[in-house]
C-alpha cells in the first residue's frame, strides 16, 4: 500500500492481514476497503512526518511555525547574520553595511571569536548533521543580510514538502488536506488501482526526506498505530457477533 525508494524497506504482512479481516467483516468490497484503509493511513502519515508541533526558542507553534522557527533557527546557528541596525556604533554599522569581510574580521578579532564569511548556502548545508539539523552554533556571522534573509525565506517555503507527499494521497482518497500543504502536494502521487480485478492502491511519497532512514521510522509507526485500530475493530466486532448470537 505504501511504497518508499530503494533502502528503506517496510513488512506490511501484519497490516495487509488485518486489513483483511476487516474487510471481511465490515461486508465491503476489496476496493472499498483498500481505499478506506488507505485513506485513514494517509492520515497517520501525515500527522507523524516532520515538521510537528513543538517548543522552539521557548515558544509553542503548531506544525507549520515549529517547521519555519526551527529552519531559521538552524541557519543562524550555522552562519548568523550582522545586522547593522542593532550596532549603537555608527563605525561599525557603517563597516557590516559595506560588507567589508576583511576590515570587519580585523575589528571582531579584538573582542570576538567569530569568523566573518560571505554568505552562502553550503554554510548551512555543511552544517546539518543526518538528520539535517545544525545543532549548535558554527562560530560564523556574515554581513551579507539580504542574502542571508532571501535564503531563509527559501527554505521556509520547503517546510512541509515531506508531509505534501503523503498530503497527495489524501487528496486523491477524499480526505482533508490541510490548506499549508497544498503547494506541497506535487512531491507524492496515488497509483490507484482499485478497478482492477486484484485492485491495489500504492500512496508514493517523492520527497527528498522519503529517502532518509526517519521515513522508515515514520512509515512504521503509522502502520503500527493503524492496524492496532483495525485489531480492536475486529475484537469488537466479533464480541458484538459473539452477543448477537447467545455466544457471550
Amino acid at each position: 500500500m505504501s511504497q518508499l525508494p530503494d533502502g528503506v524497506r517496510v513488512d506490511t504482512s501484519t497490516f495487509e492481514a488485518a486489513m483483511n479481516r476487516f474487510i471481511a467483516l465490515k461486508r465491503i468490497s476489496l476496493a472499498e476497503g483498500l481505499r478506506l484503509q488507505a485513506g485513514l493511513l494517509a492520515d497517520e502519515l501525515v500527522r507523524d512526518t516532520p515538521p510537528q508541533a513543538g517548543t522552539v526558542a521557548g515558544k509553542s507553534y503548531g506544525a507549520r511555525k515549529a517547521g519555519e522557527a526551527r529552519v531559521e533557527r538552524d541557519i543562524r546557528r550555522a552562519v548568523r547574520p550582522l545586522d547593522p541596525r542593532k550596532w549603537t556604533s555608527d563605525g561599525m554599522a557603517e563597516l557590516i553595511r559595506s560588507k567589508n569581510h576583511e576590515a570587519l574580521q580585523k575589528v571582531f578579532s579584538r573582542f570576538s571569536s567569530l569568523r566573518i564569511v560571505p554568505f552562502s548556502p553550503r554554510l548551512h548545508q555543511e552544517a546539518r548533521d543526518r538528520e539535517g539539523r545544525v545543532r549548535r552554533e558554527t562560530g560564523r556571522a556574515t554581513p551579507d543580510m539580504a542574502e542571508h534573509v532571501a535564503y531563509v525565506k527559501r527554505i521556509k517555503a520547503r517546510v512541509g514538502l515531506a508531509k505534501g507527499g503523503w498530503a497527495a494521497s489524501q487528496k486523491a482518497l477524499g480526505r482533508r488536506v490541510q490548506t499549508w500543504l497544498t503547494p506541497h502536494l506535487r512531491y507524492g502521487r496515488l497509483i490507484d488501482r482499485t478497478n482492477q480485478l486484484e485492485p491495489s492502491l500504492t500512496m508514493l511519497n517523492e520527497s527528498h526526506w522519503a529517502g532518509d532512514r526517519l521515513a522508515g521510522i515514520v512509515v512504521r509507526k503509522a502502520m503500527t498505530r493503524r492496524e492496532g485500530r483495525m485489531r480492536r475493530w475486529i475484537e469488537g466486532a466479533l464480541a458484538a457477533q459473539a452477543r448477537k448470537a447467545g455466544l457471550a
